[in-house]
């Protein structure tokens, strides 16, 4: 089990998601020495929560920019995707934008990889519970000064940093709202994909892009006891609300966006012939310059087996049950703008 040896870092980021990747990754390419906090790493660190595909429309540009900085995600999305498809191809380059689905499982295990692998950058299994903050009041009755020295872990303990970075995404005094008008905190229901195949069995050759002997190392850990159990597959994962708290009371105002995460779909359960079959592009374009890079003179493809999307239209019938649902769900189905909540 791995120590803290400093007495102050660099930098924490909190959360391990999209966002809590690129920004702990881009601190320890800086040369900071960089600690990226989150509860049961194997579980959430890469984990794609809403719609598992990247890029799109504006958004795919923004991948491809992320890339040129030396970021992760293209080069991931790269090695995890199932189609890849350039939006608007008939149209003109400032209207185009490529999208790829992923497998999402893939996805996290070579996030992960890339993660752990990276020199100056730590992962630490814990959560946090708040920030440290060094309040001061300048001479002359000017407002207080308020400076950012560190987080507060769940358990007690205290990390010291020069910067705090927090990429909590949903987690944020986050709230669930279910059909049928159940809401409770939380910041993630469960997934059955919490945890990358290999870290239970050797992924399949013709899925997966990542050596089958692919373990995680040990995490950084602060105490003897890991919060690697601290969520199970059928518990929900707990709301930041504590960190909100203590981001209101800074003077930050806080509000909430509505996801929308749709559900998920036994594919053995759908009737396709009664769908419009969508097949990716005959030759995938990679997010990522390293995988043209590395395509050389040649040309690039993707690794994992390529699948079609399928679409559906609605009917009368489907529109009377989404329109009982949002009856049913009342103000959660609406977006929340209550002040004060993550």
């Amino acid at each position: 089990m791995l120590r803290l040896v400093a007495s102050v870092v660099d930098v924490i980021v909190v959360g391990g998601g999209h966002a809590g990747c690129e920004a702990a990754a881009a601190a320890a390419r800086r040369g900071a020495q960089t600690i990226l906090v989150t509860p049961a790493p194997n579980m959430n660190v890469g984990e794609m929560s809403c719609n598992p595909s990247i890029g799109g429309l504006a958004k795919g540009t923004l991948v491809r920019e992320v890339d040129a900085l030396g970021g992760l995600m293209g080069q991931v999305a790269d090695s995890a995707g199932i189609q890849f498809r350039i939006l608007n191809a008939s149209k003109g380059p400032a209207v185009r934008g490529p999208r790829a689905q992923m497998d999402r499982s893939i996805y996290k295990e070579n996030m992960q990889e890339h993660i752990y692998s990276t020199p100056g950058l730590k992962v630490l299994d814990g959560a946090v519970a708040d920030l440290l903050v060094e309040s001061r009041v300048p001479e002359k009755g000017s407002d207080t000064r308020h400076r950012v020295t560190g987080v507060q872990l769940a358990n007690g303990d205290r990390i010291q940093a020069r910067s705090v970075v927090i990429t909590t995404g949903t987690f944020l005094r986050g709230v669930i709202h279910i059909g049928g008008g159940e809401t409770r905190p939380a910041g993630r229901l469960p997934s059955p994909l919490h945890s990358p195949p290999s870290l239970h069995s050797p992924p399949s050759p013709s899925t997966s892009s990542t050596s089958p002997t692919y373990t995680p190392p040990p995490f950084l850990t602060k105490s003897s006891s890991s919060s690697s159990s601290a969520f199970g597959d059928t518990e929900d994962q707990t709301a930041s609300t504590a960190l909100a708290r203590t981001l209101a009371q800074l003077g930050f105002r806080l509000g909430r966006l509505k996801t929308g995460t749709p559900p998920r779909l036994d594919g053995r359960t759908i009737d396709y012939s009664s769908l419009e079959a969508q097949p990716g592009d005959t030759s995938p374009q990679p997010f990522s310059y390293l995988s043209e890079h590395q395509a050389g003179a040649g040309v690039w493809s993707p690794g994992p087996r390529q699948v079609a999307c399928h679409s559906s239209r609605t009917t009368a019938e489907t529109e009377e049950a989404v329109a009982a649902a949002m009856a049913a769900q009342g103000e959660a189905a609406h977006f929340d703008t209550n002040a004060g909540e993550g």
